[in-house]
């Protein structure tokens, strides 16, 4: 029992940041796509594989990048998209 509840509970798990990194990729090419990036989704792969779950909740919410990101996720954006940093 224990087995079973514990395996459901990771399927959740999985599913809930797999659906919220979809949504971090489709607000990051969002973002980034105006700003000149040469490779929207493959930048953006990059920064979602490169932030934590906790990161990639906080991004959602973001609305001015200078201003809110931490300086982790700045660090993680200047290595996924150098030319626009």
């Amino acid at each position: 029992m224990k087995a079973k509840f514990a395996i459901a509970a990771g399927a959740v798990l999985l599913f809930a940041t797999g659906a919220m990194a979809s949504e971090v990729m489709d607000k990051c090419v969002a973002d980034v796509t105006p700003l000149g990036s040469p490779d929207p989704e493959g930048q953006c792969s990059c920064f979602v594989e490169n932030i934590t779950d906790e990161q990639a909740a906080e991004y959602l919410d973001i609305t001015d990048w200078a201003a809110q990101a931490s300086d982790e996720m700045k660090e993680v954006g200047l290595m996924c998209f150098p030319e626009i940093n």
